[in-house]
This record gives C-alpha cells, sequence and structure tokens, in this order.
C-alpha cells in the first residue's frame, strides 16, 4: 500500500493548468485533501483532514518511559498507520509502521507540547510502561480509531478529555480497561455520543477512574457480555444507567465495587443472564436502591456481593439464588441490612463463610435455609448476636435436615440459645455429636 501525505494544488504555470484541490479550512470552512493511504493499484487516498490533537508533557517520567525531553506514541503491532505528526515544535514526520524510529520525538528542551496527528492511525494501546503519564489532554479525536486490545489509555493518570468530537469506535468491540487507572479524568459531555453498540467488552473501562462522572446513559450497550470491574474504584461516578440495555450482560462481578458515590436507580435492568455477581457492591457505600424486582436465577456466584454497602437495606426477599454456589462475605460489613431472607433457596451453597460478619444489624429467621451442601461457615456471624428465638430456630431448622456436611466450622457470633429444648439438643447432641461441627456461639440461657 502506498501512503503519503500530501495536497494538490491548482496553479497555472506557463498558462498550463495543472489540476488539483487547494481547501483552506480557515477561509473557506471547508477540510484539506489528504490521503489516507493507498488503494491495490498503489495510487493515493485521499481525505478530509480531521486531526486528533493532543497535548504531552515529556518531563512525566516513569520506569519504562522515554526520556524527559521525549514522546513515544503508543502504536501497536497489527496496527495500520499512516499519518503525519506534527509535534509541535516545528517538526513533522510521515509514521507508516508502528515499529518506525520516527514514531518517538525527541525535542530540544523538555516541556509541554501540542501534537497534531492527520492521516490514518488505527491502533492504540499504552498497556503501562512506556509514555502514560505524559499524555495530559485530548483536545480532538480526529481520525483516531482504537484497534481492538484494549488497554487503549490504561495509566494514564494525568490524561484529561476536552475533546468535543466523537470517538470513532468502527471496528473495535474490545473496550476492556480503556481509561484503567486514568486517576484525574472527569470526562466530556460528548462522551454519551459515543456509538459503542458493537461492544461486547467493558470489563475495567473505569477501573481506578476515582474521578470520572461524566454523562454516558445515553449509551447503547445491548450488545455488552462483560461489564466486570467498570465502575470498580470509580469513587466519583454517580450518574444515571438505567436506561442500559444489560439483557446480554453475563458477567457483572465488582461492577460497582468502592464505587462510593454510586446511588442511582437500576431497577428496571434485565440480568436475567448474569452468572457473576461477585462483590458487585462491594464498599459501594452509597448504594441503596431497590433491586427486590432482579431476576437473579442464573447467578452462581454472590461472593461478597454486598460486602462494606454500609447502607444498603432494601428488600431482595424474592431473589431466586437457587444457583447460587458462594454467598462468603455476601453481607460483611454491611451494616444495616436486616431484610428478611429466610424463605431463599440456598440448597446449592457450598460456602457461607463470613456471610454475615459484622452485619450488627443483621436478626432474621433463617431456620428453613437448606444448609446440607455448605461445607464452610467460619466467622458466619462474628460479632453480631442473633436473638435467642432466631438462633433457636436456625439450630432446630437446621437440625431437622436430612443430612448435612460433617466437620463444619460454625460461628453463631454472640448469639445464644434456650437451655433444655431443642435448640440445645439441636446444637450439642445433633451438630456438634452427629456431624461433629464445631460451634463458636454465646452458649445456652
Amino acid at each position: 500500500m502506498k501512503c503519503e501525505i500530501m495536497m494538490k494544488k491548482s496553479i497555472i504555470i506557463g498558462g498550463i493548468l495543472i489540476v488539483a484541490i487547494v481547501i483552506v479550512g480557515i477561509i473557506l470552512g471547508l477540510f484539506f485533501l489528504l490521503p489516507k493511504g493507498g488503494d491495490d493499484n498503489g495510487q493515493p487516498i485521499y481525505y478530509s483532514g480531521n486531526f486528533f490533537i493532543s497535548k504531552w508533557n515529556t518531563s512525566a517520567t516513569e520506569s519504562g518511559s522515554s526520556n524527559s525531553n521525549q514522546v513515544s506514541l503508543p502504536l501497536v503491532s497489527g496496527g495500520t498507520y499512516c499519518f503525519n505528526v506534527d509535534w509541535g515544535d516545528g517538526t513533522t514526520d510521515l509514521i507508516t509502521n508502528y515499529s518506525q524510529s520516527e514514531k518517538v520525538h525527541t525535542y530540544s528542551s523538555e516541556g509541554v507540547y501540542t501534537i497534531r496527528i492527520n492521516g490514518s492511525i488505527n491502533g492504540w494501546n499504552f498497556a503501562y510502561g512506556t509514555d502514560e503519564l505524559k499524555i495530559m489532554e485530548i483536545q480532538k479525536w480526529g481520525d483516531l480509531r482504537l484497534g481492538n486490545l484494549g488497554n487503549y489509555f490504561a495509566g494514564c493518570a494525568n490524561l484529561e478529555i476536552t475533546a468535543d468530537d466523537t470517538l470513532n469506535l468502527n471496528g473495535t468491540t474490545d473496550l476492556n480497561r480503556m481509561f484503567m487507572s486514568c486517576v484525574n479524568l472527569v470526562g466530556h459531555e460528548s462522551m454519551n455520543n459515543w456509538d459503542v453498540s458493537k461492544i461486547t467488552d467493558m470489563y475495567g473501562v473505569f477501573w481506578h477512574a476515582h474521578k470520572f462522572n461524566s454523562s454516558i446513559g445515553d449509551w447503547d450497550v445491548s450488545k455488552v457480555e462483560k461489564m466486570r470491574n467498570l465502575f470498580c474504584r470509580a469513587e466519583s461516578f454517580n450518574q444515571d444507567i438505567s436506561g442500559w440495555d444489560v439483557s446480554n450482560v453475563k458477567e457483572m462481578n465488582s461492577m460497582f465495587g468502592a464505587a462510593h458515590s454510586f446511588n442511582q436507580d437500576i431497577s428496571g435492568w434485565d440480568v436475567s443472564n448474569v452468572e457473576d455477581m461477585q462483590g458487585m457492591f462491594n464498599y459501594a457505600y452509597s448504594f441503596n436502591q431497590d433491586i427486590g424486582d432482579w431476576n437473579v436465577s442464573n447467578v452462581k456466584v454472590m461472593t461478597s456481593m454486598f460486602n462494606g454497602a454500609r447502607i444498603f437495606d432494601q428488600n431482595i426477599s424474592d431473589w431466586d439464588v437457587s444457583n447460587v454456589e458462594s454467598m462468603e462475605r455476601m453481607f460483611i460489613n454491611a451494616y444495616l441490612f436486616n431484610q428478611d431472607i429466610g424463605n431463599w433457596d440456598v440448597s446449592n451453597v457450598t460456602t457461607m463463610k463470613m456471610m454475615f460478619y459484622n452485619s450488627t444489624s443483621f436478626d432474621q429467621d433463617i431456620g428453613n435455609w437448606d444448609v446440607s451442601n455448605v461445607t464452610t461457615m467460619v466467622d458466619m456471624f462474628q460479632y453480631i448476636q442473633l436473638s435467642t428465638v432466631n438462633y433457636d430456630s436456625l439450630l432446630i431448622g437446621w437440625n431437622n435436615l436430612t443430612t448435612l456436611q460433617n466437620g463444619v466450622s460454625f460461628n453463631g457470633g454472640l448469639s445464644t440459645y434456650t437451655a433444655g429444648g431443642d435448640a440445645e439438643y439441636a446444637h450439642d447432641v445433633i451438630l456438634e455429636g452427629k456431624y461433629e461441627w464445631v460451634i463458636t456461639d454465646g452458649g445456652s440461657v
């Protein structure tokens, strides 16, 4: 493929008209006609110039980056390139290959420079260890195409977006970790206009983007299957995404983990295809929305789902949790949670370790639970106290099950049971005797 960056000009020399096109954007309000590459015959292909404009600070170095007076463009093997780069110091280069030495530019002195890229650029990936700290601002997206490798701006801790045009996502299906660890990224309202309708993977897009809080409620996420870690540690994010179609999503683990500000109505989401909700609201300090109508029948993992969700206390009694295998740490440090979940079908659960650890408000009757497949209950009720009535019901109900696992370590916290009755019998003879459970609790009263 022939790659040329040039203009055709119309001038008359010696009465001979040399046909070309001069388009002056500022005066005529048009774009330059420039080539994106070549066709199969090697002829240049001209296009309307659309600059990708970004600002860089060469002095923001780290291990693995270029020198303090250099910038290295994050081009990738397999990418396609035919662009002219104006380095902002009066010099330009034509780039046609990801490994071309000219992709690293040396300035006469370190400082802040605005780089303008004009042409075809398909493939962009920082993926840590390069110059991710040097890029400070994207002013125009221009003709940038990301490619499909993910990590496009991962680790760009100083990045901000002021571009009011729209990033072209044609050809991209994978946005995984796109802005991961962009800790200063606030975002721009134009991001709401991105066409993400072909995206299938949104794993960790805003992971550790602590300041991000841009509106993205209009995104068409109907093809997305992976949303794990999507807003994990996006501590400022609290935008309305109630209209998202998440019906194809299978992974929501840690989706809002440590998203400390998030508290939007997502009650209408169709989560019927989700299989993993591990840590979904882990340390989501502000979240307390009604999600009681969610269809969670396909979920297998709820480990740490509400771990540290300090104020969550919604009615989820009707959830179908019959396919869940792990409820380990599910409500740990969920200080306010105290809903009736006594009718849950937990027959497939194998671990309830630390399930209600330090959930100091919880005091419900779960004596009807079928815990016959549970192998560990270590610290299940540590630091909390069920009422004697509810603890009696638990002991008696579990004792009445046809079978239980042997040698289970069960922590009933500070809970006490009634002496001299069925609860004590279940506690001492059946659970600790027949099944050799190791029980820690507040003893009999």
